[in-house]
């Protein structure tokens, strides 16, 4: 396996962080540890499958490292142990899945569960990325959905044009002759950052508007308070006035 492939593959994994976080999302809901645990929990588990992926290299071997590990993350949240098991072997099943078809696509034919792979196309592993990703966004959008959030239409776009588009532009790449290593890994580079952050930046932007609509409602709600204590106090003043008075 070249040095060229595995440095790309070490890039665009990060990808996988996030697709990750995602599928934990929809299988257990929202995590209960700090940000600073989450963030240590996950670089250990980019860690341990990233370089599990360049020295073991036997696919059974690495399939038992990244299913304990998915398992170690699921830690972080609050749910029963084989709720935590169920949801790693879904999400295991569905990262196989896109591997396995990318794979067979791609032409490699030698797919064994005890020998070493020699799978080394870069555009196979950055679509095999990407794909996970899309699919990790859709589930959880359509958790959202499902539990009566609204996803607009332009969200739906983004989330097919951005990736397929990165495909397709990654596709033309290899295709160009002067294409160089330091070019493709700019670009790889690139693809991370763009996929990454168009729904990152949606995510917390709708975080924001929910935030601010939620305190909006609590400021109308403090306001209908003090009408009603001043109208309150108002009558109960004009009572003592017409007490005094008779």
């Amino acid at each position: 396996m070249d040095l060229n492939y595995e440095i790309i593959f070490a890039i665009v994994s990060v990808l996988d962080l996030y697709s990750i976080s995602k599928l934990l999302n929809v299988f257990l809901g929202n995590h209960m540890m700090s940000a600073k645990g989450r963030q240590a929990s996950y670089l250990l588990f980019y860690l341990v499958t990233t370089f599990s992926h360049f020295i073991v290299k036997v696919p059974i071997v690495m399939t038992i490292i990244s299913f304990g590990s998915l398992v170690f993350l699921t830690l972080s949240y609050q749910s029963s142990i084989w709720k935590r098991i169920l949801s790693v072997v879904f999400i295991y099943t569905i990262l196989g899945v896109v591997e396995i078809i990318v794979v067979l696509f791609s032409g490699y034919q030698s797919l064994s569960l005890f020998e070493q792979g020699e799978f080394s196309s870069i555009g196979g592993i950055v679509i095999i990325k990407i794909l996970t990703y899309v699919l990790s966004l859709v589930l959880d959008k359509s958790k959202s959905i499902r539990s009566g959030k609204d996803v607009p239409v332009s969200y739906w776009f983004c989330l097919f044009f951005v990736p397929f588009s990165s495909i397709f532009i990654l596709y033309q790449s290899l295709n160009f002759e002067m294409l160089t290593y330091n070019m493709l890994t700019v670009e790889c580079i690139l693809f991370l950052v763009i996929n990454l952050s168009v729904f990152y930046l949606y995510d917390r932007l709708a975080e924001k508007v929910t935030e601010n609509a939620e305190h909006q409602m609590r400021l109308k709600e403090q306001e209908g308070y003090l009408r009603q204590y001043e109208l309150m106090k108002t009558s109960i003043e004009s009572m003592k006035g017409l007490k005094h008075d008779l």
